[in-house]
């Protein structure tokens, strides 16, 4: 028996195929939009990259008596990046920034929490946004499990941490992490969203002994 399409489910028809077609267009906008996003940051973190290995290329001076290598960083880098940062597990490799913290958050960067922090010598704190749906800032942390590598790289030296802890609370009980001197761990930090906006996580991580 032939069905009949009545005037009634005629229109609704069309109705459902412009709604489909409207979504499936914006879903295609936000798709674009992500991507470009994503590739502007992700080409800002390679140029920092490029620039900080450029940089220390430059004020690198082999004597060549002794052979000694000699590297002010901070006198001569003015890409602002005081380390790289990397999760081999994770194939993640991202610039850290530092001396204009809240400059680098606002442009989705990691930084150094304080400018008083250096690597090897201090507690390290390394913060950035979440950035839910990109590849840039810190949302990978959220795949960071215990035990995992983090290796950072300053000056031509290597300083490799082990994730020992993950702590999760509101920004406001968060900082005293900080303030706990040692040149042996390093924090890295970004919102949570679990129990509100205001939400912090953060990653312990211990520097390694030969026999780690």
């Amino acid at each position: 028996m032939k069905v009949t399409e009545t005037p009634r489910n005629g229109k609704k028809n069309h109705i459902f195929r412009y709604v489909l077609m409207f979504l499936t267009l914006v879903i295609a906008i936000l798709v674009i939009v992500i991507f470009c996003v994503d590739k502007k940051h992700r080409d800002d973190y390679d140029n920092l990259i490029q620039d900080y290995y450029e940089e220390q290329e430059l004020a690198t001076d082999t004597d060549s008596a002794a052979n000694v290598y000699v590297y002010d960083y901070y006198s001569t880098n003015s890409s602002g990046v005081d380390s790289i940062l990397r999760v081999p597990r994770l194939a993640i490799t991202m610039p850290v920034c530092k001396g204009n913290f809240k400059r680098d958050i606002e442009l989705y960067r990691i930084s150094v929490y304080d400018e008083g922090m250096t690597l090897g010598k201090t507690t390290y704190a390394v913060m950035g946004h979440h950035a839910i749906a990109f590849t840039f800032a810190m949302g990978w942390l959220k795949d960071i499990k215990l035990g995992d590598v983090v290796v950072l790289e300053k000056n031509n030296q290597f300083h490799r941490y082990i994730v020992s802890d993950i702590e999760v609370g509101y920004a406001k009980d968060m900082w005293y992490l900080f303030s706990v001197e040692s040149k042996d761990v390093v924090y890295l930090a970004t919102c949570d969203y679990s129990l509100g906006r205001t939400n912090r996580i953060v990653y312990k991580a211990v520097k390694c002994t030969p026999e780690m």
